[in-house]
């Protein structure tokens, strides 16, 4: 199932998307991207500068560990299968002792399939990524589109997305706030405020949540 899931929306394939916009390095925010390189996106990636800096490791580790599930599913794949083809041999067997039934074991049955994706593919992935973007600075991605990072308070790069869609009285601002960290933390610039904004997408993982206090 999760192979299945790892897709996008029905209609739309990877070469369709114009670009891509990343939040923070974490595998669950930015482990797609080789994904979608390798099927065919082929646009400009942004991020802010520490985040390509952490996916430089992170990214072509990720694809190594695609690769190292996929041999080991296929390992596990071939050893069911020749259990299964030893115990049919044996049942034939006439002269087999006949046994108590074993209890059936609960482990799902090994799949032997590609990686999503490979090392290779998450180092390509890498060349899609356009260096240094800095916080709190306006970019423009495309006619009337816009974007700026802002500090998110979570890891190193993380930041809150804003986007500028339209111009004019059409105008209207959309802020993906990835996920955001602890105010006054040792080690890290607390989450700076987005002062407006015409919509707000936030991760159910941390939108009905208050930090404690410690």
């Amino acid at each position: 199932k999760a192979d299945f899931m790892n897709r996008l929306p029905s209609g739309i394939t990877p070469a369709d998307i114009d670009f891509i916009v990343v939040t923070h390095a974490h595998i669950d925010h930015s482990g797609y991207l080789p994904r979608l390189t390798k099927l065919g996106f082929s646009g400009p990636v942004y991020m802010t500068e520490a985040t390509a800096d952490l996916l430089d490791i992170m990214l072509p580790d990720s694809g190594y560990l695609q690769e190292e599930a996929a041999r080991k599913n296929c390992a596990r794949a071939e050893r069911q299968k020749n259990a299964k083809l030893a115990l049919a041999t044996t049942a034939g067997d006439k002269h087999a002792v006949s046994e108590k039934p074993k209890r059936k074991s609960r482990s799902r049955a090994a799949v032997c399939s590609e990686p999503l994706y490979t090392q290779d593919d998450a180092k390509h992935s890498l060349t899609f990524i356009k260096r240094g973007m800095k916080l709190n600075t306006r970019y423009e991605l495309a006619p009337e589109i816009a974007v700026k990072f802002t500090e998110a308070g979570h890891i190193l790069g993380a930041a809150v997305v804003s986007l500028e869609l339209g111009a004019g009285a059409k105008k209207r601002t959309f802020c993906f706030t990835g996920n955001i960290g602890r105010t006054e933390m040792p080690l890290l610039q607390s989450v700076a405020a987005v002062k407006s904004a015409d919509y707000v997408m936030s991760e159910s993982t941390y939108g009905n949540r208050v930090h404690a206090k410690r």
